[in-house]
């Protein structure tokens, strides 16, 4: 995820603890006075993440799957001009500082 989407994650999360405790949107109130307020036990971004790994999990464990080819493959031809596109398994990389053939092989370790 890139810092822009986290930003409106986190405010869309605000917005909807501030819809639950009928709090109008012209009262003073600070962000952490809302999350004190509430104690979630976690917040979106962070089940986002979550989600992301248990699924990345789960589509590395299978033996032989069309999703797994893509997921881990790279496509024939070149690339345009630019910076590179952000690609999901980058994203999965960079939230666990592991390369792809150990975060494969500590799926297949860890579900074994």
């Amino acid at each position: 995820m890139r810092q822009s989407e986290r930003k409106k994650i986190d405010s869309f999360e605000l917005w909807c603890w501030r819809r639950l405790l009928h709090i109008p949107w012209t009262t003073k109130r600070t962000n952490v006075s809302i999350l004190e307020e509430i104690k979630p036990a976690q917040s979106l971004e962070s089940l986002i993440v979550k989600q992301k790994l248990s699924y990345f999990g789960h589509i590395s464990r299978k033996q032989s799957s069309l999703k797994k080819l893509i997921m881990l493959g790279m496509g024939e031809g070149g690339r345009r001009r630019g910076r590179p596109c952000m690609r999901w398994k980058d994203d999965i990389k960079t939230l666990t500082g592991l390369t792809l053939s150990e975060l494969v092989r500590a799926v297949t370790i860890g579900g074994s």
